[in-house]
Order: structure tokens, then C-alpha cells, then sequence
């Protein structure tokens, strides 16, 4: 089943009929989550409160259709989802009386478990999949009884093997500080770094990514052994964490800080607390709101002071960032030297049914947005959040949609928007009942389905 599904990924593409203006679709069902599929197909929707989960089909647009884990309803929360509509997250069960969260996928309305560590605990999921399926990235709730919690929360893949089955690839040995561990949010498109936050010192939360089986984060950390006084006596000993200088927790103070989202260009979204300034002892600091975009090609981390109207990005579409969504209902529009905070409802033409909290993901072309919008409870005055999907009727970029099939260094096959290219020889493009289409360097053709020749190379291909 699952080598069928990444058969067929290459073949079904977005959706056949397209918007002739910005459509926007929303449901009562609660939902904090949501996750667009790279192709902008598929939405998956999942109130983490409630344990419910919901999917969009741009096909049936005016339906957001609950996924439910078994015939007895139990709960199951759904954090992304394929250019097929297979979703990945974890399904809640009772073993012995006491409950936890299995990973799993969901295809074609079959609930398939993840493996799974046999040291671990109850809260394990699936947060984030490729676009063809072939690698899961999530966390695993570690058993560990060094840690002050007894677990720590590890980083961990699925990766297909030549059997079509899932391997769990988990190092429990990754380097990890005190407390609960590494929380995975998001992934980039290759399926090798998973970003998300890091849980360090006292209580703080910092932006972090696991890559190369190591976790990186851009902070200083060191534990001290200090005396607690009273009257003027020594009664005991304490550990003290400090958190690039601060010292963690003092006057109530943590830092804050995760990547929330990752685009199709290697860029991690989210925000940052930095210590602006420390004193000696580390009880007196100063501290400041970022809003962050970290690339990994260039290793670099860009911090956009909060100032009251930006506090945190949420993700982002183009090869230099022309878009960067951020919280409520802005966005950064432009390049560096010309970058505006435009209104993202404005801008693309659309009501929100109430307040926007942001736009949360997009497909890689950013035709397909989609989001959370909140009101407020009359009798509790809590906030309740529910999803939206904005669909545009042209794609923010161009750039992206290009297939590139290599049969070798010499020979290389580009599908593209309305055209074929072969690299290194003179192709055929052929339709599904044999006739000739085209040959040469170049095919110009309609959006279809074809059959590629090059050299000894024969491959079925989509145009959109």
C-alpha cells in the first residue's frame, strides 16, 4: 500500500479544477493546528485540546471530514499530511488503565501504527512527513531516570526501507539537557533536520533543530551548585541553571522560543526571547522579543525585533522569502531593501469569519493557505480557535512544482509548467494511447499525464 502511494504521488498533482477567484473555507469544528499538503491538495486540521482531527480536500472543499481512530471513537491528533492525503500524528490509547499516544499514519481511511521504542512512554507522535511519504520525522517520550521527569522527549524519524515498511531511527544517546528534552514542530522538505524547541535550565524553551543526529541551539547554558541561605546560615545546596548568563527563573522570567514552521526552500520559521543584557550574578537582566528566520544553507539566523507589531513568523513561501507570513493577519511582502507589513486579508481578498491568529502553512507555491482564527468563549472568556483555508486563484510563485527525474550524470528529464526539457539527449514525449507528442530538447504540451522516452529510460510523467 505504501509503495503505491508514492507510485502514485508524482501523478496526482493539485487538484483539477482551479479557483477563478479567492475562495475561503472555514467549520465550527475546534482546531489550534493545521497543516497544508506541499502540492495544496490536502489540509489537515487537529485540535490538540480534544484529541479531533479533520481533513481538507480541495476536491470537496465545503467539508472538513473527521478522521476517527476505530470504531470506539478514541482520539487521534493529525499534524501533517502528503501530496496523496496520508496524514501522520498518534492516536490515543488505554493499556492497563493508563493512557498514551501512539504514532501512526492514516491512508486511504486505514489507521496504520508507526514502530515504536520499547522505552517509551505515553506521549509519542508523528508531527511532520515528506510530500511523497517516504519520511516521518516526531518525537519519542524516552524513559530516563537521570532526567527530573523521569523521560525526556527525543527526536526521532520513520524512514521507508526497501520493503516498503517504516524503520523508527531513534539515537537515544543524542546529547540533551536537563528536564523534558527536544519537542518536534516541523521539518525541512528532504526529511534530514526537524526543527522545533528545546526545553533547557529551570523552565525555559528555546528554538533548536536536530540535525546529524545532534541537536543545535544558539544558546549558552551552565548548571551551578550554590548555597541557600537563611539568617545568614547555610541550610543546603541547590543546582542553579543559567541561561546565557540569566539566571533561569529569577523574578519569575523564562525564556521563550521555538521554529514553528519550515518552508520548501531549507528556511525555519518561529520566535526567539534573547537576554539583552545580564548582570554579574545573573539576577538582574533585560530581556527582548524576536521574531526569527533561520536558513540552513547559509547558517544563518535572522532576529526581527518584535516592537509591538511582529512577534513571531509562522512560515514563508519563495526562494528569497517574498512572503513571510507572521502572527494575526500580516505579512512581510518583498525583498530585504523593500519588505512592507501588508494585511494578509486585504492583500489577497477574503473575509475572515473573526479574528485571524495567523496563517499557519501554505503549499510550496502558496496558492493554498491555511490558518487558525479565534473567539471568545461568552461564558468563560477562554479563547476558542477553528481553522480556515484560503484558496488564491493564482500561486504567489512560480518556482516550484519542477520535477527533476536523473537517470544518470548524463541523462536528466525536467518537468515543468507546460513543457518537458531532456538533458544530455533528444527525447519523446508520447500521450497514454501511444501517439507522438513531441520530440527533441524541449516539449512544449497541455496539462496530462505522458510517457517520457530518453535513451533506454521509459517514465510516466504529470505536466501540470
Amino acid at each position: 500500500m505504501i509503495r503505491q502511494i508514492l507510485i502514485s504521488t508524482a501523478l496526482l498533482g493539485i487538484a483539477g479544477t482551479a479557483a477563478a477567484e479567492t475562495k475561503y473555507y472555514t467549520t465550527d469544528e475546534l482546531s489550534d493546528h493545521v497543516a497544508v499538503s506541499s502540492n495544496g491538495r490536502y489540509v489537515v486540521a487537529t485540535s490538540t485540546d480534544d484529541s479531533y482531527s479533520y481533513i481538507w480536500d480541495e476536491r470537496n472543499p465545503e467539508q472538513f471530514k473527521q478522521v476517527f481512530a476505530d470504531e470506539y471513537n478514541h482520539k487521534i491528533e493529525l499534524y501533517d499530511i502528503t501530496n496523496d492525503g496520508t496524514a501522520v500524528g498518534a492516536y490515543y490509547i488505554v493499556d492497563g488503565g493508563t493512557g498514551s499516544y501512539q504514532p501512526c499514519f492514516v491512508t486511504e481511511g486505514l489507521i496504520v501504527d508507526l514502530p515504536n521504542s520499547p522505552m517509551a512512554m505515553y506521549l509519542n507522535f508523528a508531527k511532520c512527513v515528506t510530500s511523497d511519504g517516504s519520511v516521518i520525522g516526531g518525537q519519542i517520550a524516552y524513559n530516563d531516570p537521570e532526567s527530573e521527569v523521569g523521560m525526556r522527549f527525543r527526536p526521532c524519524f520513520w524512514r521507508l526501507n526497501d520493503d516498503w515498511e517504516y524503520d523508527l531511527e531513534l539515537d537515544p544517546d543524542v546529547e540533551l539537557p536537563e528536564h523534558q528534552g527536544f519537542i518536534t514542530t516541523c521539518m525541512n522538505p528532504e526529511g534530514t533536520v526537524l526543527g522545533g524547541r528545546l526545553y533547557c535550565a529551570a523552565g525555559s524553551e528555546v528554538p533548536a533543530l536536530y540535525k546529524d543526529n545532534k541537536i543545535v541551539f544558539w544558546n549558552e547554558l551552565e548548571t551551578k551548585i550554590e548555597p541557600f541561605y537563611y539568617k545568614g546560615e547555610i541550610l543546603g545546596y541547590y543546582e542553579n541553571y543559567y541561561i546565557d548568563g540569566m539566571k533561569d527563573g529569577c523574578k519569575g522570567d523564562y525564556l521563550t522560543g521555538e521554529f514553528v514552521g519550515a518552508d520548501a526552500w531549507g528556511n525555519f520559521y518561529g520566535y526567539r526571547t534573547l537576554v539583552d543584557w545580564v548582570s554579574e550574578d545573573g539576577e538582574d537582566y533585560e530581556l527582548s522579543r524576536y521574531a526569527i528566520i533561520y536558513n540552513i544553507a547559509e547558517d544563518n539566523m535572522l532576529d526581527y525585533p518584535a516592537e509591538g507589531r511582529i512577534t513571531a513568523f509562522s512560515t514563508g513561501v519563495g526562494a528569497d522569502r517574498q512572503y513571510v507570513f507572521c502572527d494575526g493577519n500580516r505579512m512581510l511582502v518583498g525583498d530585504e531593501s523593500t519588505e512592507e507589513v501588508k494585511s494578509i486579508s486585504e492583500t489577497f481578498g477574503f473575509t475572515n469569519a473573526s479574528t485571524m491568529t495567523a496563517v499557519m502553512s501554505t503549499s510550496d507555491d502558496g496558492r493554498v493557505l491555511a490558518g487558525t482564527r479565534q473567539e471568545m468563549h461568552p461564558a468563560t472568556g477562554e479563547y476558542m480557535y477553528y481553522p480556515f483555508v484560503v484558496v488564491l486563484d493564482e500561486p504567489l510563485v512560480n518556482n516550484v512544482g519542477v520535477e527533476v527525474i536523473a537517470e544518470n550524470k548524463d541523462l536528466a528529464v525536467v518537468i515543468s509548467k507546460g513543457r518537458i526539457d531532456f538533458a544530455g539527449v533528444q527525447g519523446e514525449v508520447y500521450d497514454l494511447d501511444g501517439r507522438l507528442m513531441g520530440r527533441g530538447a524541449s516539449v512544449n504540451l497541455p496539462a496530462g499525464i505522458y510517457v517520457v522516452k530518453a535513451g533506454d529510460m521509459s517514465r510516466k510523467v504529470m505536466v501540470k
